[in-house]
């Protein structure tokens, strides 16, 4: 070791004691403390080996003290101390020499794991304010990542690899330090930097046109491009069918469509902190520097390959050996949709705008109604409907949520659930209304029904943002093929109950095909189409979490929350926000299909 320009192993033995004394410190695994000393006295006890003056060390001990959080214990014995007290002791008897080199040799591991995370916590903030050299020993790897600007990895007493732990970790210096660092989470550890692609296709604003990135894009099958000006700061990004519907349009400058509410973040931004944000976009993550130059791109694929810890030659290999044994059916899926967006972007955007509205519709009802009437208005349909039960728990569920502040946004979930409702209505009634009166079209559909209510709801979010981008309109989009087949299945199955002979009779009285569909048929059926309309409102109210991953909002956007920052109280109150709203609506549907099914009986 060189201290000061000085080789430390070819000094004599008077000099090495005067650097142990005045440059090196250390802090001991096992604290080493003198029991019989009181905090202050410990402190000071290496300044009083080097002849300080009594006033001159114990003020140095105090000011040491209060760097590590021991002011008030001065006078305290160290046997009184806790643990993690006691090895803050040795940590200021150290820095009361202030040396220039800090040997700390195991100096947590006696530590319990909550203690030595805060040791570890406190360690980095004083040594932000200290600037000193730490030699810091550890046989945790990840207390060494966490602390360490540069790793030192020795095997049989010799050095085998030194760097940084992203250079540990991405180059491996042999077999050995491969093995010794495969545990360790590399999120926490690789940089933006690290797996950009710092040379990618951009789009120049006032540069480049519409049919020009197009051709661009097709090229090398892209779907959104970085915007960027003539000084190459990020102005945002643009979409290809943005640009094809420029191109319909023929309009000739891109700004019209470029989206400047982009994520981007620092090229030394871990891969731990990038990995939420592929929650909310379906873009790659654009990589700039302090005044938002353009640097990269990460895309998705590097995220994986880093994630997993697995090279792209050994994930090209397991992606190639299943090719040989699989049909590759995703591969069709993504090359029909990327078909459907290139040449159907005008229908997307024409359906967008009309759901959109359908949507808007309902929540400037809702949020243009005081809240006050609202609750009394669902207390009153409760009472009228379900009992007084029913509406006295309404008017208490409705109040706490109020009360919790959630109201906005339960009437944002209240719009999503009843236009996904009715949209689901409109086209799954006429389906079940087939089915029942064709055995075919029943054979074709029961096995797609299948699939939309067992396929995993996430995957429904894919083509629905890449059809219509983020926000409400992709969640009612994935909400509505999600919660449908009840009321398909529901609707058919009360057709085909109603009793043959009253067909029959209708029939013999000269009741055509829709007389004998809206005379007969869905009135008797409607009980049982209630109970599918019953279902589907449950089962869209389970997607709102789903749903708010996408920015649709609402009471999914705050359960949400609670999950992604481990907020646990505000989960539980979202959780029971949407609770509460469920049982309001299904106390009502149900009594009111009971109602239905009384007076049916009651005529009969």
């Amino acid at each position: 070791m060189i201290i000061n320009g000085r080789d430390i192993s070819n000094v004599t033995d008077k000099e090495l004691l005067r650097i142990r004394r005045k440059e090196l410190a250390m802090v001991f695994q096992h604290f080493g403390l003198l029991p019989h000393r009181s905090v202050l006295h410990n402190i000071a006890f290496g300044l009083e080996l080097q002849g300080v003056k009594k006033q001159e060390r114990e003020q140095r001990a105090m000011e040491s003290m209060q760097l590590v959080g021991l002011k008030g214990y001065e006078n305290q014995m160290v046997g009184e101390l806790s643990g993690g007290m006691q090895q803050r002791v040795g940590l200021a008897r150290a820095l009361a020499n202030d040396p220039e080199v800090l040997l700390m040799d195991e100096a947590f591991s006696a530590l319990d794991p909550l203690i030595r995370i805060q040791m570890q916590d406190e360690l980095l903030t004083l040594q932000s304010k200290m600037k000193k050299t730490i030699v810091f020993i550890t046989h945790d790897l990840n207390e060494a990542i966490k602390l360490g600007d540069r790793i030192a990895i020795m095997k049989d007493g010799e050095v085998v690899q030194v760097g940084t732990s992203e250079e540990i970790l991405t180059e491996p210096a042999n077999a050995y330090v491969e093995r010794f660092v495969q545990s360790v989470d590399r999120s926490k550890i690789i940089t933006a930097a690290s797996v950009m692609v710092d040379k990618p296709l951009v789009a120049r604003l006032k540069k480049e046109g519409p049919e020009v990135l197009i051709r661009k894009m097709l090229e090398r099958n892209l779907t959104v491009l970085p915007v960027v000006d003539a000084n190459n700061v990020l102005v945002g990004e643009v979409r290809l069918k943005d640009l094809l519907r420029l191109r319909q349009d023929q309009v000739k400058s891109i700004e019209s469509v470029v989206r400047e509410e982009v994520h981007s973040v620092l090229g030394d931004t871990i891969l731990e902190d990038i990995l939420p944000l592929m929650t909310k976009t379906n873009s790659p993550i654009w990589v700039v520097n302090e005044t938002r130059e353009f640097q990269g791109v990460v895309p998705l694929s590097s995220l994986i390959y880093e994630v997993t810890g697995k090279n792209k030659q050994e994930i090209n290999e397991i992606i190639q050996n299943a090719n040989r044994i699989m049909i590759n059916i995703g591969q069709y899926i993504e090359t029909l949709i990327n078909w459907m967006m290139i040449h159907f972007s005008t229908f997307f955007d024409a359906l967008n705008l009309g759901i959109g509205s359908f949507i808007n519709g309902f929540q400037h009802i809702l949020f243009g109604i005081p809240f006050y009437l609202t609750i009394a208005a669902m207390v009153l349909l409760a009472w009228a409907k379900a009992g007084r039960g029913v509406a006295v728990f309404t008017l208490l569920g409705l109040l706490l949520i109020y009360g919790m502040g959630f109201w906005e946004a339960t009437m944002q979930t209240l719009a999503l659930v009843l236009s996904s409702t009715c949209l689901a209505l409109i086209v799954g009634v006429p389906i079940g209304v087939w089915t029942a009166n064709s055995n075919r079209a029943e054979k074709v559909i029961h096995p797609i029904l299948d699939l939309m209510q067992t396929m995993p709801a996430f995957v429904y979010l894919i083509p629905a943002v890449l059809f219509f981008g983020l926000g409400v309109v992709p969640g009612v989009f994935a909400t509505i093929i999600f919660a449908m087949p009840p009321v398909i299945r529901l609707t058919g199955l009360g057709i085909r109950q109603v009793p043959k002979n009253v067909v029959e009779a209708s029939r013999s009285f000269g009741a055509t095909r829709w007389q004998l569909l809206y005379k007969v048929q869905l009135p008797l059926a409607l009980p049982t189409i209630l109970t599918g309309v019953n279902q589907t409102i449950m089962m869209s109210l389970s997607m709102v979490v789903i749903a708010a991953m996408i920015a649709a909002g609402g009471l999914g956007e705050i359960v949400l929350k609670g999950i992604t920052q481990m907020k646990i109280g505000l989960g539980f109150e979202g959780g029971i926000a949407v609770v509460i709203l469920a049982i309001i609506l299904d106390r009502l549907l149900r009594e009111w299909s009971v109602g239905r099914t009384k007076n049916r009986k009651e005529k009969e």
